[in-house]
């Protein structure tokens, strides 16, 4: 992961370059390809954050997919299991095609060799074909400070909670706080109808009145309630 970072006033921002990867829960584009292939799709992403301080949890704004690859690759091979096929040979050619698109999504070189290793990690775990990989290059600018005003104790005690069998409908898009999918786990919703991990909006709440995505703002100890 590369860090850079450079001050204002009264608030410093870091940029954080990282790598996730992760077995998506819904079902491959299949091609005319055997079962034995799986889909991998390579992002480039962009996201703007903030937090109060280095040890506090950083709330994202804002995440947008700048760029993408989509690739298909012999899961038997990828985990070594195909004896028709030396298995280095092959995991170096999927080590090229993914570092060839992670290169002409402009991704630093330098970030390579994560993104890859963390790629491998989720293809040697994964048990079917039916679901996508996903492989997520994220270049992540954060706000450090600035004088940020807390949710009121009441208003956060008073979150409405919710479950993924309430006959909701969830957005594609993972809690905008931690990046990860509303799998399970306690969920809540904000007056504004924004969902979120119950744990993570509680942190960010604590931290800063306003919703990460909107800005709407939830009432504070010196403000209505």
């Amino acid at each position: 992961m590369e860090n850079t970072s450079w001050r204002g006033s009264s608030t410093e921002v870091v940029r954080h370059l990282f790598s996730r990867a992760t077995q998506l829960r819904g079902p491959n584009r299949r091609r005319d390809l055997s079962e034995d292939y799986i889909f991998v799709r390579l992002g480039l992403c962009r996201a703007i954050g903030w937090q109060r301080a280095f040890d506090c949890p950083i709330v994202w704004e804002e995440q947008v997919r700048i760029d993408q690859r989509e690739l298909w690759f012999h899961l038997p091979s990828l985990k070594l299991e195909n004896e028709e096929m030396d298995p280095e040979f092959y995991r170096s050619c999927v080590e090229f095609r993914i570092g060839e698109g992670l290169t002409n999504m402009g991704v630093p070189e330098a970030e390579h060799p994560s993104a890859i290793e963390k790629f491998f990690q989720v293809a040697d775990a994964a048990v079917s074909t039916k679901l996508p990989i996903s492989v997520s290059v994220w270049d992540a600018t954060v706000r450090i400070g600035g004088g940020l005003v807390p949710a009121a104790k009441s208003s956060i005690d008073a979150l409405e909670e919710v479950r993924l069998d309430d006959g909701l409908e969830f957005e594609s898009s993972p809690c905008a706080i931690c990046l990860e999918d509303f799998v399970d786990g306690r969920i809540t919703r904000l007056p504004c109808a924004h969902f979120y991990h119950l744990h993570c909006i509680v942190q960010c709440l604590e931290i800063n009145h306003l919703c990460p995505l909107c800005r709407y703002p939830m009432p504070t100890v010196n403000g209505p309630n």
